[in-house]
């Protein structure tokens, strides 16, 4: 993962090594919510910088309609969900990264 999509994606509360999917779960439904769409609408924009394709595509995925987004929004949380181990920001882009391709381009 390039700094500039760790440097986007990790807020200072959710920095710090504890935080885990786990923690994430409790967070109210809308706070996980934004927090998926705001991880989501950051990594779009870094991959316009470092591989327009990959932004194309997760615009597509994500953004395209509002069913796009709430199925997307969906989908990430689900896979939050199943990688409770682990900070939610970097789940959220693997799983970026396997529904559209590489951040280096």
């Amino acid at each position: 993962m390039g700094l500039a999509v760790a440097v986007a994606l990790y807020p200072q509360k959710s920095a710090a090594e504890e935080f885990t999917g786990t923690e994430f779960l409790t967070w109210q439904t809308d706070a996980q919510v934004n927090y998926v769409r705001i991880a989501e609408a950051t990594a779009t924009i870094v991959a316009t910088r470092t591989n327009p394709a990959e932004a194309t595509c997760l615009d597509d995925w994500f953004a395209s309609t509002p069913e796009a987004t709430t199925a997307g929004t969906t989908e990430l949380l689900e896979t939050i969900g199943r990688n409770t181990d682990y900070h939610p920001g970097a789940v959220i882009v693997v799983a970026l990264e396997r529904q559209c391709g590489s951040f280096k381009g």
